[in-house]
């Protein structure tokens, strides 16, 4: 009689160790790995620029790639008196924010990203100048005081110095 109680006793042991195992083991499995996020911001801001480069834009009657629009852009901008480009109504700068701003809307819009898409020209010693800034609708900066990636620095070469591409994706 004893022993029958031992033994149920060592299986009910067994039973709650078993159960206590899969516990943890499901609050782990849950748990959404920050590294994983990491990655995956990180890649879905690196292919956007890639993308946001190569794509062929409207302008002018012609399909151009967003790394010439944007060197269009730029140009205006250098020739401008206007020492921010980014309000002063350049035709090719208007027309790469507002493609690509549809072209946000189409994806991280719809997947609740938030994001900050900025363009800057930078040459030599002088001011850095803004070319386009694309946030989502109705923010300012909304990855400020988030967990952010980036898609690190797209740099475009001109003849002067460089536009400087960037995308803040942050949860």
């Amino acid at each position: 009689m004893k022993k029958a109680q031992t033994e149920m006793i060592g299986l009910v042991i067994i039973v709650i160790l078993i159960t206590l195992g899969m516990l943890f083991a499901a609050q782990f499995a849950l748990n959404d790995a920050p590294e994983e996020k990491i990655f995956t911001r990180k890649g879905l801001a690196y292919s956007t620029m890639n993308t946001i480069s190569v794509t062929k834009f409207e302008f002018d009657g012609n399909k151009l790639p967003g790394s010439v629009l944007l060197k269009n852009c730029a140009d205006e901008c250098l020739s401008s008196t206007e020492a921010d480009c980014q309000y002063s109504n350049l035709d090719s700068c208007i027309s790469f924010e507002s493609q690509v701003s549809a072209l946000f809307a189409e994806t991280l819009d719809k997947w609740g990203k938030n994001y900050e898409f900025t363009s800057k020209l930078v040459i030599g010693n002088d001011p850095v100048r803004d070319l386009v800034t694309i946030t989502p609708e109705g923010t300012n900066t909304p990855c400020q005081g988030k967990d952010t990636d980036t898609s690190n620095p797209f740099p475009i070469s001109l003849e002067l110095g460089l536009i400087q591409n960037l995308l803040l994706i942050c949860d």
